[in-house]
């Protein structure tokens, strides 16, 4: 029986679709020294495919930090670009599958590294609830709180709201922030107990760990300020206060009905 030639079509075919360690089907039992040489070659690209898969690192934390950012960047309206009947073209010849699979494992890998690149350069790393309030208590310790609108003349930025858990007694002011904890929104000025400062700072950032509600006493303290976060959708509130428990649960609405 002659021996089947490598450009033969077929034959082709069938060593793409063989996979090392199956028995080989009757169309590549018989083939001549080049295309068993071709089909050696296949093999090996098949092997080294299936390595890079495997050696592809998923970042820790990935889904989550690109889920945040999807849902912040769903808030900006995008153009609808016009949709415009692509020109016929011609057929391209047949592209052989496992270089196309090569193709876009390379593909897959450069973008990882640069959505792992874009995420950092953004600023959307994880952060950790004793990274949020020791960054919260040096923002507050540098802010200047001096002005703001009064609350009950001027409406806040609706995706800014106050956290209905805060009293927000008569002199409340709130006033737009840049650069907290790496993001813009809306600080809250509250007037405290006894003339002490406060600030509900409010974000849009998602934090693992955090507790719905705010806490019924500071969860960090440091040169007397005290602090505590917590996350109500993807809104995220920081309470900064120039003082101790007291003052802090001073701020705080009271749990269920007034009695």
């Amino acid at each position: 029986m002659d021996k089947k030639p490598i450009h033969d079509e077929s034959i082709i075919e069938a060593m793409e679709a063989h996979r090392r360690g199956d028995d080989l089907p009757p169309g590549l039992a018989d083939l001549d020294p080049a295309a068993g040489e071709l089909l050696h070659r296949l093999q090996g690209t098949d092997d080294a495919i299936s390595a890079a898969f495997k050696d592809v690192p998923v970042p820790e934390g990935l889904a989550d930090r690109l889920l945040d950012r999807l849902a912040d960047s769903a808030e900006e309206s995008v153009a609808e670009e016009p949709v415009v009947a692509a020109p016929e073209v011609p057929q391209p010849h047949r592209v052989s599958r496992r270089w196309a699979i090569a193709g876009c494992t390379l593909l897959t890998v450069a973008a990882g590294l640069l959505v792992a690149a874009w995420i950092g350069i953004d600023g959307t790393s994880s952060w950790s609830e004793g990274k949020v309030l020791a960054d919260s208590i040096k923002f507050f310790n540098a802010d200047s709180p001096q002005g703001g609108r009064l609350l009950a003349e001027s409406r806040p930025p609706k995706h800014y709201p106050p956290s209905q858990d805060i009293l927000l007694a008569s002199g409340t002011r709130w006033r737009p922030i840049e650069g907290f904890l790496g993001r813009d929104g809306v600080a809250y000025d509250l007037p405290g107990q006894g003339g002490s400062l406060a600030t509900l700072y409010v974000v849009k950032r998602k934090v693992s760990g955090l507790p719905s509600l705010p806490p019924r006493k500071p969860r960090g303290n440091t040169g007397g300020v005290s602090t505590a976060a917590w996350q109500e959708g993807d809104l995220l509130y920081v309470l900064v206060i120039r003082g101790g428990t007291v003052g802090y649960r001073g701020l705080l609405a009271p749990l269920g009905p007034v009695t």
